[in-house]
């Protein structure tokens, strides 16, 4: 009984992912994409560190799950710390 209900849920399952998976070939290359994240970033010394980040970044897709680009980041000491014063 155990056996037959784990093989019907098995069956079930990948009639599920076949039916609902579309093609592989219909996956196309995504188009360039330029990004600012900008954020907070904290380093742990005597007492916290807080700086801030800004940053820029373009990718490029040579498939539709690898790309490559430049990335270029920037952290500043927040105002008001201890080393910004």
């Amino acid at each position: 009984m155990r056996w037959r209900l784990c093989r019907m849920v098995s069956a079930t399952a990948c009639a599920c992912a076949i039916f609902m998976a579309g093609p592989l070939a219909a996956q196309e290359r995504p188009a360039p994409v330029v990004e600012f994240p900008v954020g907070w970033a904290a380093f742990l010394d005597d007492a916290v560190i807080d700086h801030g980040v800004f940053g820029a970044c373009a990718r490029v897709y040579l498939t539709p799950r690898l790309s490559v680009g430049p990335e270029v980041v920037y952290m500043t000491v927040m105002v008001g710390t201890s080393l910004g014063r």
